[in-house]
């Protein structure tokens, strides 16, 4: 029995955490008297980064204020609810230099409490500024990999609702989510630490914030909107997975060309969905390409109108295609690819790809 690549190399997502940072207030002032403070521009140009794992998303800028109030949602898709953290970090967003750090906190996903950073679990509450060798984390929007804990239901709905959460380090006894409740609701309340080695001018963090959370499965047929547990852009996610290219031997055309003799080609596959174009590593010197490389797109409404392109180039020859395959989107609801083996053109038929593909929808499942 050999395992399928796919579930080695690309995460199974089975659904989309929604994560709105509603609120935040009690965030300190820039400090008492001066200029600033004779005109009312002391309080923090404040902002957030919400990650999970290494995805990562940024909220506008609140000027000027020490409380706020978000509406905007972020969707992570995941392959389990359980075993992530929701990372917040505020920031004050400084012109003149890197912005000042105003505090962080963490949301256990499966216990909807907070947790410590981990510079402070069993230790004082750390002094700022004492180190500045850490700015704010990078802006990265890769889709984050699972971590695995004790598996949640992934096909069950979150909505969310008021719940304070608690600072225990060990989460595990607090509030333990249901995996038999079809719709589970979270509000969750924290409060922001410091942590040592942020860049920031501020003697003393303070403040908390109140962030939603809302888990939407993915399910295999599109619903009604309404179905929808919070807004969101996300209407398909397409995931693709492309395992190799095969006896690639000649260049693709009206007249297709045997490539040079003595000539390895150094493949590359390229994968087109709407607007979106990502690319496989180059596999080197084979006609036989493996590539083992997988690819998750999120699209819009307009998702029925668009297609799926995958075409192999040879990366060394500047007349290179060995060819291309297309589906309509709309042809793979309900019909997965799943390893299938597939011609890159039809006057070579032996010229092939090896892919998965599927097509999943934000929705409620019915069984």
């Amino acid at each position: 029995w050999t395992a399928d690549p796919q579930l080695i190399w690309q995460p199974q997502l089975t659904g989309i955490l929604g994560v709105r940072l509603r609120t935040v207030s009690g965030l300190p002032k820039k400090g008492s008297g001066g200029v600033r403070s004779w005109v009312g521009q002391d309080k923090p140009d404040a902002y957030a980064t919400i990650g999970i794992g290494g995805d990562e998303r940024t909220t506008v800028v609140a000027k000027n204020t020490v409380q706020h109030t978000w509406e905007e949602w972020y969707e992570f898709p995941l392959e389990e609810v359980d075993g992530h953290v929701v990372e917040v970090n505020m920031y004050d967003r400084d012109k003149a230099s890197s912005d000042e750090f105003l505090g962080y906190a963490a949301i256990d996903i499966k216990t909807f409490s907070q947790i410590k950073h981990l510079y402070n679990r069993g230790t004082a509450p750390a002094k700022q500024g004492q180190a500045a060798k850490q700015t704010r984390p990078s802006r990265g929007q890769t889709l984050t990999d699972t971590v695995r804990g004790q598996t949640l239901s992934v096909s069950q709905p979150i909505q969310t609702r008021p719940s304070k959460a608690n600072t225990q380090t060990d989460t595990g006894r607090k509030q333990t989510l249901s995996v038999n409740q079809p719709i589970q609701t979270r509000l969750v309340e924290a409060t922001l630490e410091s942590v040592a080695g942020r860049k920031t001018k501020y003697a003393k963090i303070t403040g908390k914030i109140g962030v939603e959370l809302a888990w939407q499965p993915l399910v295999p047929t599109p619903g009604r909107d309404t179905a929808r547990l919070f807004p969101g852009s996300t209407a398909a996610i397409l995931s693709v997975f492309i395992y190799s290219a095969n006896n690639l031997a000649k260049y693709a055309g009206a007249s297709p060309t045997p490539i040079p003799v003595g000539h390895l080609p150094s493949a590359k596959a390229t994968v087109t969905v709407a607007n979106y174009t990502q690319t496989t590593g180059v596999s080197k010197d084979s006609q036989q390409a493996e590539f083992k490389q997988g690819f998750v797109f999120k699209l819009g409404k307009d998702w029925k109108t668009q297609t799926l392109q995958i075409r192999v180039d040879d990366t060394e020859k500047s007349v290179s295609s060995f060819g291309s395959k297309s589906w309509k989107l709309s042809e793979l609801v309900g019909v997965d690819i799943k390893q299938e083996i597939v011609s890159l053109d039809t006057k070579i038929a032996s010229q092939t790809i090896t892919v998965s593909a599927s097509i999943r929808f934000p929705g409620i499942p019915t069984n």
